[in-house]
C-alpha cells in the first residue's frame, strides 16, 4: 500500500480505502480501478465514498456498475473460499518451492467449510494453506457485501465445485452460499461412480505413466523429450508443461 506495489497472487483486498485525518478525508484507490473510473468520468468523491462504504467492493452497486465491471473488479471477500484454494493450486504449478496465499473466509463459514478447504487443498497436492476467517480478531476495518448478506454476491461461472466433487468432497452444504447470490453459477453435475475415488494429487484426470517407446515420449507442447514422471504426473523439464494441469 505504501509504495503502490501489487499484491502478487493475492486478489485486491479493497478497491477503495477511506482514510480520515484532521484536515479531511482521503481515498486510496486501486490504480486499475482508478483508471477505469477516469475513462468513464466516474471518479468523483461520491462514487469513491459509495465503494468505500461498501467494504471496498462494487458488488451490489448495480446503479453504478454493470455486470462486466462486477466480474472484473473483485476483492478478496467477493471470491468464494474454494476459488482461493484453486487459485493457489494453479499458481503453485509454476513455482518450484512454495506459495504464500491467504484463503479468505467470511465470518459466517462453518467448521465444515474449513474442513472442506483443507481436504480440497490436500487432494490437490498443496503443501499447505493459510485460512483467515473474517472477524476472528476483535477489530474489523472493512465489511464487504458477502459478509453482510452471508452469501457470495459475485456472479462468475467456473467448475471449481465440480472439481471438488470429482475429488470426493460433498459440495451440497456449500450450495447454500450461492442460492441467491450466485444464480449464474452452474450447479455441480453428478459425477460417475468411477470418478468418486480419485487420485490424491491432481484434479480431473491424471496421465497414466504407462510404458511407452522413445518415439512416444515427446512433450505435446514443445516437442521436447525430457519428460519426467513425478508424483503420479508427467512433466516436461524443457517447457514446464504438465499432464495434470486443470481444465
Amino acid at each position: 500500500m505504501l509504495v503502490d506495489t501489487s499484491s502478487g497472487l493475492e486478489p485486491v483486498f479493497a478497491l477503495v480505502y477511506e482514510k480520515r485525518v484532521t484536515v479531511g478525508t482521503f481515498y486510496y484507490v486501486d490504480p486499475e480501478f482508478e483508471r477505469y473510473l477516469e475513462e468513464r468520468g466516474m471518479k468523483t468523491d461520491e462514487v469513491l465514498k459509495r465503494v468505500a462504504e461498501n467494504g471496498g467492493s462494487i458488488q451490489g452497486l448495480d446503479d453504478l456498475f454493470d455486470e462486466e465491471a462486477m466480474r472484473v473488479f473483485v476483492v478478496a471477500y467477493d471470491i468464494p473460499w474454494w476459488d482461493h484454494v484453486r487459485a493457489q493450486y494453479h499458481v503453485g504449478l509454476w513455482v518450484d518451492a512454495a506459495v504464500s496465499k491467504t484463503i479468505n473466509m467470511p465470518s459466517w463459514v462453518t467448521v465444515e467449510d474449513v474442513e472442506a478447504a483443507y481436504l480440497f487443498a490436500y487432494r490437490l497436492g498443496l503443501k499447505g494453506i493459510t485460512i483467515y476467517r473474517d472477524q476472528s480478531k476483535p477489530g474489523q476495518v472493512l465489511v464487504t457485501p458477502s459478509q453482510r448478506t452471508e452469501r457470495y454476491v459475485l456472479r462468475v461461472r467456473n467448475r471449481t465445485l465440480e472439481m471438488m466433487r470429482s475429488l470426493g468432497i460433498d459440495v451440497e452444504p456449500f450450495l447454500r452460499h450461492l442460492e441467491r447470490g450466485m444464480a449464474g453459477v452452474e450447479r455441480p453435475r453428478p459425477v460417475p461412480a468411477a470418478a468418486r475415488d480419485p487420485e490424491p494429487v491432481g484434479a480431473i484426470a491424471m496421465a497414466e505413466p504407462a510404458a511407452k517407446g522413445p518415439e512416444d515420449e515427446l512433450c505435446p507442447a514443445c516437442g521436447g523429450s525430457r519428460l519426467a514422471h513425478q508424483e503420479g504426473c508427467i512433466t516436461c523439464m524443457d517447457c514446464g508443461w504438465s499432464a495434470c494441469t486443470l481444465g
